[in-house]
């Protein structure tokens, strides 16, 4: 059998036509990925996450039956169906991404991280700014 597939290392898996990517999941025992466009993209409900960017995604998505991936704003609380991802600073780097099992398939919980892309650490500024004036 092949290594899990972590189908968003290279994009968003919805682009691809579904037939391909059903293909291309089934070839594979596991699969770790997100889509962005889960409102349109059922056929990777059972095996993909639901990316989202706020607490009403998160719920309209859970509410649909996705696993959601969100990244939360500095300071944002989890909410009560997510944990925080093993592979973050925020978790003291449990694990890595390539390790890791917990995004894989629909299973529960949801998981999310704290932003820490490339405008976090102006974001992050900014808050201490506002908190200090």
């Amino acid at each position: 059998p092949y290594p899990t597939l972590r189908s968003a290392a290279i994009g968003d898996p919805a682009s691809l036509p579904p037939d391909v990517m059903l293909k291309l999941i089934a070839d594979f025992p596991s699969t770790r990925g997100y889509t962005q466009v889960w409102r349109t993209a059922d056929h990777l409900r059972a095996t993909h996450m639901a990316s989202v960017h706020s607490a009403e995604d998160q719920a309209e998505a859970e509410e649909l039956g996705w696993r959601t991936f969100r990244v939360r704003p500095v300071g944002a609380p989890l909410l009560s169906t997510e944990v925080s991802c093993p592979a973050s600073k925020e978790s003291g780097y449990l694990t890595g991404c390539a390790t890791c099992t917990l995004c894989t398939g629909a299973r529960r919980p949801s998981v999310s991280i704290i932003d820490h892309g490339p405008l976090a650490n102006s974001k992050k500024r900014s808050l201490r700014i506002m908190e200090a004036a």
